[in-house]
């Protein structure tokens, strides 16, 4: 909540976006993952070790710019502070409803592949730091 003050800071050496945009992309990818984790089949899940996936969740690290978000979880317009507020109310529900997610339930990362209970939550946490360290940048600049 703290950086929601500075929501529409932006640099464009830094970001084609601003610091709201990225504050909401983070929202609401955890928002979208959490919703599709819970409905899934476990029996169905199937591990497949990608690159990527070593690259990401091994080293904690997400190069910039070389991968573009995926629609769904691209905010749709540019988000009021208020609005931003609801979706960090709404993320930080479904992570404390994370218990309730089975340890074979997933998820399909479009370049990560197939993440069960424990990777994605590490990929919340490499995914957002990621956007974190943008808008730090962002407001340094």
């Amino acid at each position: 909540m703290q950086l929601v003050p500075y929501a529409a800071q932006r640099n464009p050496k830094i970001s084609g976006v601003n610091v709201g945009w990225h504050i909401a992309h983070s929202m609401i990818t955890i928002q979208k993952i959490y919703d599709s984790i819970i409905k899934t089949d476990p029996a169905n899940y199937k591990s497949k070790h990608t690159l990527g996936r070593l690259i990401v969740l091994g080293c904690n690290y997400i190069p910039r710019g070389k991968v573009t978000s995926p629609k769904e979880v691209v905010p749709e317009h540019e988000y009021s502070l208020e609005e931003l507020k609801q979706r960090i109310a709404q993320s930080r529900e479904r992570m404390q409803q994370w218990d309730k997610v089975g340890a074979q339930q997933y998820f399909m990362h479009p370049v990560l592949g197939c993440l069960n209970k424990k990777p994605s939550l590490r990929f919340f946490y490499v995914h957002t730091n990621h956007h974190l360290k943008i808008i730090r940048d962002i407001l340094r600049g």
